[in-house]
């Protein structure tokens, strides 16, 4: 069995939640640095808020009233906007020494029969592979 630990970084701590273009870097940095040092003893598993970039856009785009609320596009340029700021963090998170691969999530979850299902083998793979997913 793999011994290792999921570390969940709160989108107010690597954002500011009062403007939706700020991200703190020099956080995220400091905190790629240490999720780096810590991989190199166990696995982990990093799970990221979206903070400013996902709230602030979900509200202006009303994504909580469902896809029919709002078109593609506003949905398409939130999701790139939240993984490039996953990008940001796998980007520290090497600077540390350590690979990491972000994922999104629509490639590890989907809803069948209106439930959530989960593939976990992609982020198996990661591990095994000891990269950071």
């Amino acid at each position: 069995m793999i011994r290792g630990c999921v570390v969940k970084l709160g989108g107010s701590l690597i954002t500011d939640k009062a403007s939706a273009d700020i991200v703190h870097k020099g956080r995220i940095e400091q905190l790629g640095g240490a999720i780096a040092r810590l991989a190199a003893k166990m696995a982990v598993v990093v799970v990221a808020g979206g903070g400013a970039v996902g709230h602030n856009l979900a509200r202006r785009f009303r994504v909580d009233q469902g896809l029919g609320a709002c078109d593609h596009v506003r949905v398409h340029e939130m999701a790139v906007q939240m993984f490039a700021l996953k990008g940001q963090i796998a980007a520290a998170i090497g600077e540390g020494g350590r690979g990491a691969l972000p994922f999104h999530e629509m490639s590890i979850f989907s809803i069948a029969d209106g439930r959530l299902v989960v593939h976990p083998q992609p982020i198996i793979q990661a591990i095994e592979r000891r990269f950071v997913p």
